[in-house]
Order: C-alpha cells, then sequence, then structure tokens
C-alpha cells in the first residue's frame, strides 16, 4: 500500500480524525416544531451524519439543510487545503519528558544546555501525568486506547511522536546534551523534519542481531525535531496501533527505533522509483559499507521533507566519521546513553569491532 506524504495529506487528517480537530458541520436547519437539534441521528464524534425526508416536511426548510450537506465538506476540505498549502515550519520549542518535574543531577545539567543555548526557544519538561493527558485529549481514538498496555518506557516513545506530530518543535531524551545553538544548524529551511542515522552503514543481519538492533538501517530517535502535523509521524503511531493488536510486545519493534524506522523508510522510498530493483540488486551483489539513502542530504517532495543527519552528529563517539564519510564534522547532539544499556563505552567497542571487521573484509 503506497501512503501519500504530498500536500494533499489532509485528507489523511480527515481519514484519522481522532487525532486532529475536524471541522464539524453546522446544526442542520429544522422546520419550527419539528424535532429538536438532539434528535437528529449523530456520529461519536457528535457530527451530524443523515437526515432522515420524515425529519422535516416543510420543503422550503429542507432546500437549505440539503445545500448545506452537500456543499459542507467541500467547504471544509478548501479551508484545510488553504492552511496546508502553507510550507510546514519546525517552531522553536524544545521538548522533554522525565517521570516527575525533577531530574537527577546529570540530567539537570544536559537538560540546562538545551536552555542556555537557546534562550530563543520555549522549553517544556513535561511529567507522566502530562503526556497521559497529551494521549487522551490529542489521540483519543488511535493512542489512548492501549496507553495504559504500554511500559513506561514505551509511553514515552509514543510520547515524542505525538508531541511533535501535535505541536512541533525539537525533541531530545534527558540523557542528551545539546553542543551546538538551534539557530545555528546548517540545515535547509525546507526541511520540515530532522531524523538521524543510528549507525554510519548498513549492517549484515548476523551483526544487527548481535548488537541487538531492530533494523539494519536503523533511525535514532532520541533526538528528533518536526513541524506540527507531519505525516511520518502520524504513520509512526498508526504502525504503533497495528504492531499492538498483532500481539508484539518487545519495545524496539513496538515503540522504539524498530517501528520509527520503519515510517522513515517508508517516506523515503515514496519518491524513489527504483528503490525495490536496488534493494534486489544489493542482496545479490552485498555492497561492504554504505547507506540506502546518503546522510545529510534532504529528501521528499512537494510540502515534507526530511533531513537526515549524520550518525555522528547526534552522538558522543567520534568514529562515525570514519563510517560515513558524508558526514559534516559538526556535532549537534551528545548523546550518554544514561537510561540504556548501550553505555559510550559500549558504542565505542562495538563500532571500533564492526570498523576492523568491515576493513578486514575489503
Amino acid at each position: 500500500m503506497k501512503y501519500n506524504y504530498k500536500p494533499t495529506y489532509v485528507d489523511r487528517k480527515h481519514h484519522f480524525a481522532d487525532c486532529v480537530t475536524w471541522p464539524s458541520p453546522p446544526q442542520p436547519l429544522l422546520a419550527p416544531g419539528k424535532r429538536n437539534a438532539k434528535d437528529v441521528p449523530a456520529d461519536t464524534h457528535g457530527n451530524v451524519v443523515r437526515l432522515q425526508l420524515g425529519d422535516v416536511t416543510d420543503a422550503e426548510a429542507m432546500l437549505p439543510v440539503l445545500l448545506i450537506c452537500l456543499l459542507w465538506p467541500a467547504l471544509a476540505e478548501a479551508s484545510l487545503l488553504q492552511t496546508a498549502v502553507k510550507r510546514p515550519v519546525i517552531p522553536c520549542v524544545i521538548h522533554q519528558t522525565a517521570k516527575r518535574h525533577q531530574l537527577q543531577e546529570n540530567e539537570s545539567l544536559w537538560a540546562e544546555t538545551w536552555r542556555a543555548k537557546n534562550p530563543q526557544c520555549k522549553y517544556k519538561l513535561w511529567n507522566d501525568t502530562e503526556i497521559a493527558q497529551l494521549a487522551r485529549t490529542r489521540s483519543p481514538a488511535l493512542m489512548w486506547p492501549i496507553w495504559e498496555g504500554l511500559t513506561p518506557v514505551q509511553r514515552a516513545d509514543v510520547f515524542r511522536y505525538l508531541v511533535l506530530w501535535d505541536q512541533g518543535g525539537y525533541y531530545a531524551d534527558v540523557d542528551a546534551a545539546c553542543t551546538l545553538p538551534i539557530d545555528q544548524y546548517k540545515i535547509p529551511k525546507e526541511a520540515s523534519m530532522i531524523v538521524g542515522y543510528e549507525m554510519g552503514h548498513r549492517l549484515k543481519e548476523k551483526r544487527r542481531a548481535e548488537i541487538k538492533f531492530a533494523r539494519m538501517e536503523q533511525f535514532q530517535q532520541w533526538f528528533l525535531a518536526s513541524a506540527p502535523g507531519n505525516p511520518v509521524l502520524l504513520r509512526c503511531m498508526e504502525l504503533i496501533r497495528q504492531r499492538y493488536t498483532w500481539k508484539i510486545e518487545s519495545t524496539l519493534g513496538l515503540t522504539g527505533p524498530g517501528v520509527f524506522s520503519d515510517a522513515v523508510q517508508e517516506f523515503l522510498q515514496q519518491d524513489d522509483h527504483r528503490a525495490v530493483e536496488e534493494e534486489v540488486r544489493i542482496r545479490r551483489t552485498p555492497k561492504v559499507h554504505f547507506l540506502s539513502y546518503p546522510s545529510e542530504t534532504l529528501y521528499g517532495s512537494g510540502l515534507w521533507k526530511m533531513w537526515l543527519l549524520a550518525a555522528g552528529r547526534a552522538k558522543v563517539s567520534a568514529m562515525v566519521a570514519r563510517e560515513d564519510p558524508g558526514e559534516a564534522p559538526q556535532n549537534l547532539v551528545k548523546h550518554y546513553f544514561a537510561g540504556s544499556w548501550k553505555t559510550a563505552a559500549w558504542w565505542t567497542q562495538s563500532k571500533e569491532k564492526d570498523f576492523e571487521s568491515r576493513r578486514a573484509s575489503v
């Protein structure tokens, strides 16, 4: 199935009405004394869904009712299209989350780097109660029904997709420090989403399993940015809901980098007409060191465009520069993996081993 990420994404917003506020049609005009408005059939959102001929017997009163019902969808869509043609912009808002509004010592130091280096940006630290409220009010039919069945880590994953989809801005884990002010990022203004690779090359399947990655070409989600309404993030939440019903419990595959990478890959492949052909060629004649979509490049057509960061631009390790020759020298974010089994020392050992094995195979 091909998902349309072009400007007509307003159709997707209409389809997933549980995540957005979609204009409700006006109350049908009723003949005096015939029926009360509360008696008009309505769907679960309170929208009038049909009007039986027997509801209004006055022919003159029926005409405006029919005109409104016929014209309202077109008027609503025209209004949304007028808004949608504006280029999506990433707002200068920084989102982070913690169980309570209280960070540990190192986390406080890292969080302060975001505030100190970006005084022009609004900063918001969300606690568990607030992110639950966000899910309940902004995604009442997609994410909220499964909320109680998610672990705290999985809820934190969902939060980053939902808050950026709903409000836009920059998300960073509390163990990630800002090393360069946001207004100094050398990223095209057309970019409506910023996503970073987690490794500087595609892993072989055996190696992926050894280092417990979810995907051979994996995108990290400890730092990302987006304009509000991004269809990639909406697609990510759709996949989470789908996989939840498939009885998938693994955090990596359900809400973590696995599902996020799938949504990103789907976006990248939408305009790549040779994606399948190229993948067949790669699997028949494996490459040693490559990425399907080179980093430090802008992808996408229409209004929604994604900038892919090289892996080393959002990590503590400098080794990625050797893995990805196209990597720019500026580091934007340092991730210390304080809440993960992937420590900085683990990354150094893992990538040294991987680099040496690749060099030996050349």
